[in-house]
């Protein structure tokens, strides 16, 4: 599809932010008959985002820009359960003031692009429970089992 009828994918397009899109009728459809929401999910891993982070930032903040409404899920639950990835080196588990320092600078990155908050035109950035009875880490071991095993063994055959 070279022209989209949607101002939000004809200026995703003319930017160079689409390779490929399963149904991209249904999308621009969609985009063009009212406000649409997406998300992208971060673990605060870190107090600050990598430069690569910035594409889906942007691509936010023109989803708010258009008239539709982003999400950025601050990863707090996940930071907690470690790094599956099998490195030469495991990422550290964080404690919970860690984690709070680290989504509060990742909001900080947010700021210049995407406005947050209940304005009918604002992002809504949400803060999964990493203090809760029902949230993983180190703090009850599978934080220390997630660093070992990737999501499949920690699911379990067929889930």
């Amino acid at each position: 599809m070279s022209q989209f009828k949607s101002d939000f994918l004809n200026i995703l397009s003319e930017r160079g932010f689409i390779h490929q899109i399963s149904d991209p009728e249904a999308l621009d459809a969609a985009a063009k008959a009212g406000a649409i929401t997406g998300y992208i999910g971060f673990d605060a891993t870190a107090t600050s985002l990598h430069a690569g982070s910035l594409v889906q930032i942007m691509m936010l903040r023109w989803m708010q820009k258009t008239g539709h409404k982003p999400i950025a899920l601050m990863g707090g639950g996940t930071t907690k359960i470690g790094d599956p990835s099998f490195r030469a080196e495991e990422r550290p588990l964080l404690t919970n003031a860690q984690i709070d320092d680290n989504i509060a600078g990742i909001k900080r990155a947010f700021s210049p692009y995407v406005r947050f908050g209940d304005g009918p035109d604002s992002g809504h950035e949400r803060q999964p429970d990493h203090h809760g009875a029902g949230a993983w880490g180190a703090d009850d071991g599978v934080g220390a089992a997630g660093q070992r095993a990737g999501g499949g063994a920690l699911r379990g055959p067929g889930q």
